[in-house]
């Protein structure tokens, strides 16, 4: 029988019905362990079971082995076994075969009968010895050797001790290391520095304190003479020298990496100010252009407002106009399409001052208007090539989208012309010129500052589109600055203005009112072509404002005369009392003193 089942007999035999051994049982991993539980006598003679759990947390057990067929648990299935053939004895031990390090623990061993439970707990120690230590040699570290000690497959963690040849520890200050491997072993390795002059004889000591084993490598240095030669005195000096070297360059190199940083930061905060700069010159370019552009629309809309101004100031001149009804014969040039000769003169002469009419155009693609002069009783000598009471005609003509002007002599009286068209190809200056107006450019309708035409007879008119546009014309004659203007009525805008003074070097035999200025009767026309002749639309003749009444003179009020003030008498001036005059005597004069004979 066991010695440790031995040894649970006077527990038994004094009355217990479950006894264990209060030590712990030591395991040797690898090796089969048992594990000592007895169940008394009175237990013994009857049914009972038996259950071994481990305990793997505080709380935690899990099932080892049982004689009643509970299931294992996998770390000791096929390890664990329990002695059936001995129950009628007692013997409720385990055995646990190929001890590891993780069998290490508390066991519980719990004998059941019926209802009723014992359990006993024990205490399984693990060990293990592992292989032989080796001795490795490092190499040197300055004047001293260096050696490492290495051991593995040890439990618990061992032990590493550096001893002498007398089994001293050595002096020598150590480093040990020790790390878990395989299966829960332990591998350690310790180093020691053997300075110059130390006992040669050196061993590596791994001990495990638990088997109270130990196993050694020993270890005998030789070291000839100058194998560790000492430094001398000029070596040392340069090594400090050297040392020295290296850290001043590291300084001025970690100055220089500063240095350098503070640079790049400069140089791209200042890329950011020139980033910045630019954004802001870029804002400040936008909002020029918006002021500029702001600007223009401004120039425009007050340009559009002053041509609109003058537009409804020239209307307000508006004047009656009322066309004979008898069509009149008017030459109006060589056009590149034949024009319609008959025109209708108004009845009665434009009066004195500025006078606006309009004119409707209607469908009809070529057209002439303007007005005819019936000038007075000449009062200077005539000029050759204008006949005795000549009239002068200024017209604005269109013809097949061309536009152009007209200024010449006529050679009867305006009311007379129907059976005498006029042949005007043959007096100087009566040039028509003709231009497609697809060629002309766009004239201003903001600037009032045209260039007006019939400074030289047959300027050409510049106007933004093609006369077909132009439903309804208002024409302005302003005798007082010798022109005739052209208005766009339904845009209110002022497309050209013909002069009505005289050419350069020519010079009317008529005019009255300046040099070059005609004066007479006016009378406006149109021409009448296939679709009718274009018509007068009445203009509203604006009523003069009513003159307030004048406001009752107010008598003056009598002014009162002045009260008399009466003034204050005089007070009397008091006599000035008599002050005594003080008697003065007479100073005394001295005698002169005669001089010697």
């Amino acid at each position: 029988m066991d010695p440790r089942l031995l040894a649970l007999l006077p527990a038994l035999a004094a009355g217990g019905f479950l006894s264990a051994p209060s030590a712990p049982v030591l395991g040797i991993v690898g090796e089969p362990v048992l594990l000592p539980c007895r169940v008394g006598a009175a237990l013994a003679a009857r049914d009972f079971s038996i259950h071994w759990t481990f305990q793997a947390g505080r709380s935690r057990w899990i099932p080892v082995r049982s004689s009643g067929g509970e299931e294992p648990d996998g770390r000791y299935r096929g390890r664990a076994e329990l002695f059936q053939r001995e129950f009628h004895t007692g013997n409720a031990s385990l055995l646990l075969r190929d001890v590891r390090s993780s069998d290490q623990g508390s066991y519980g061993c719990r004998v059941s009968v019926r209802d009723e439970s014992w359990e006993v707990m024990l205490e399984l120690q693990v060990a293990a010895m592992g292989e032989a230590p080796a001795l490795i040699l490092r190499g040197r570290d300055g004047r001293a050797l260096r050696l490492s000690c290495r051991a593995s497959g040890w439990f618990p963690r061992p032990e590493l001790l550096w001893l002498d040849g007398r089994g001293r520890v050595r002096p020598e200050p150590s480093e040990v290391t020790a790390s878990p491997g395989p299966g829960g072993l332990f591998s350690v390795e310790g180093s020691v520095r053997v300075p110059p002059g130390a006992e040669p004889e050196i061993a590596c000591l791994v001990r495990n304190r638990r088997l109270n084993g130990s196993r050694a490598a020993r270890l005998r240095l030789h070291v000839p003479e100058g194998f560790l030669p000492s430094l001398s005195l000029w070596l040392q000096i340069f090594l400090a020298l050297l040392f020295l070297t290296l850290a001043l360059i590291s300084g001025i190199f970690c100055l220089l990496q500063r240095s350098h940083k503070r640079t790049l930061k400069a140089g791209k905060a200042k890329l950011e100010m020139e980033e910045d700069k630019k954004r802001v010159k870029a804002l400040l370019d936008g909002e020029k252009a918006k002021k500029r552009e702001a600007k223009i629309q401004f120039k425009e809309r007050l340009g559009q407002l002053k041509a609109e101004l003058d537009f409804w100031e020239a209307r307000s001149h508006a004047a009656p106009v009322a066309l004979d009804p008898e069509p009149r014969l008017l030459p109006l040039g060589a056009a590149p399409a034949p024009l319609p000769p008959a025109a209708r003169v108004a009845r009665d002469a434009l009066g004195a001052g500025s006078r606006y009419w309009e004119v409707e155009l209607g469908r009809e693609r070529g057209w002439a208007l303007g007005v005819l002069r019936d000038p007075p009783e000449p009062r200077h000598p005539r000029d050759p090539r204008d006949p005795p009471g000549s009239p002068r005609l200024w017209a604005l003509c269109a013809s097949q989208g061309r536009l152009f002007s007209a200024s010449r002599a006529l050679g009867n009286h305006p009311r007379d012309l129907g059976n005498h068209p006029g042949d005007l190809g043959n007096h100087p200056g009566d040039l028509s010129v003709f231009r497609d107006l697809s060629d002309l450019s766009v004239f201003s309708e903001h600037s009032r500052d045209l260039s007006v035409l019939g400074e030289h007879p047959g300027d050409l008119s510049v106007l933004p589109d093609d006369p077909g546009h132009l439903s309804v014309l208002g024409v302005l004659l302003d005798r007082e600055k010798a022109l005739l203007e052209f208005y766009d009525a339904e845009r209110r805008r002022l497309l050209t203005g013909i002069s009505l003074r005289d050419p350069p070097g020519h010079r009317d035999p008529l005019a009255g009112i300046g040099p070059g200025v005609p004066t007479g009767r006016f009378f406006p026309f149109v021409s009448r072509g296939e679709e009718g002749a274009p018509r007068i639309r009445p203009v509203p003749v604006p009523e003069p404002l009513p003159v307030p009444e004048p406001l009752p003179v107010l008598e003056p009020l009598p002014v009162p005369e002045p009260l008399p003030v009466p003034f204050p008498e005089p007070l009397p001036v008091p006599e000035p009392l008599p002050v005594p005059l003080p008697v003065l005597e007479p100073l005394p004069v001295p005698l002169p003193v005669p001089g010697p004979l």
